[in-house]
């Protein structure tokens, strides 16, 4: 299974309850940790329907988004159409990224380091990011109970999850360095609607108190 074939899927996933829930801890976290700023331009490697370059173009910043799946990219474009937004969507891969050498303020990858060649991919992020530049990673934590779900779904049943590699705080840290991180999304996977709303009082003491244990892990890293 590929990410064409769920496109339509995905993006409907967001208008769920437990899916708009994790959405909202996970762009809140994401955007501390970005900084980002009006004028700013941002790469967003893996795009999908759009989800993060929308909400950036809303902020003013110049935004980019490259996918490899046609039909997510679709939907990207006519979201951005509709909402009046002048955002530049490409297809392509974080393996080989069709843009200059210190072109990018900010790198975004959220839920797309789990399917990249990482040793490719940061090759690429460091070569098209500006000097003083940052780069936010948003995964699954592979010792949480969303990266077990899906492990378990792709033992029975085709999906996007299969070939995914999920990482805790440290592998990252091998990979990049030093670094800042952070957590949320403590409510577990298929969480009743019904409960999101007792889930929603403690996401911030949570994340205060078990930092590495969140189910989303948001870290920051810079190569100045």
């Amino acid at each position: 299974m590929n990410f064409d074939e769920i496109a339509s899927e995905y993006d409907a996933w967001y208008q769920t309850p437990l899916g708009a829930y994790a959405n909202r801890f996970e762009k809140e976290l994401i955007f501390e940790l970005a900084e980002q700023k009006s004028g700013e331009t941002v790469l967003d490697v893996g795009c999908g329907t759009g989800n993060y370059s929308i909400e950036l173009a809303r902020m003013r910043l110049e935004v980019v988004g490259i996918d490899p799946s046609v039909n997510m990219l679709k939907i990207a474009r006519e979201k951005a159409e509709k909402g009046g937004l002048d955002i530049k969507f490409i297809l392509g891969t974080a393996e080989s990224l069709p843009f200059n050498d210190d072109q990018f303020d900010i790198i975004l990858l959220v839920t797309t380091f789990e399917f990249l060649d990482p040793e490719k991919a940061i090759f690429e992020m460091k070569r098209v990011l500006k000097k003083d530049g940052r780069i936010v990673i948003g995964v699954l934590n592979k010792w949480s109970l969303w990266a077990f779900e899906r492990r378990m779904k792709s033992l029975f049943n085709k999906t996007v999850f299969e070939n995914a590699r999920f990482y805790s705080t440290l592998e990252l840290k091998r990979f990049f360095g030093k670094m800042k991180c952070k957590t949320t999304l403590f409510a577990p996977p298929n969480t009743p609607s019904f409960l999101l709303k007792y889930f929603e009082q403690f996401e911030g003491t949570l994340s205060e108190i078990f930092k590495p244990f969140g189910a989303f892990i948001v870290c920051r890293f810079s190569f100045s």
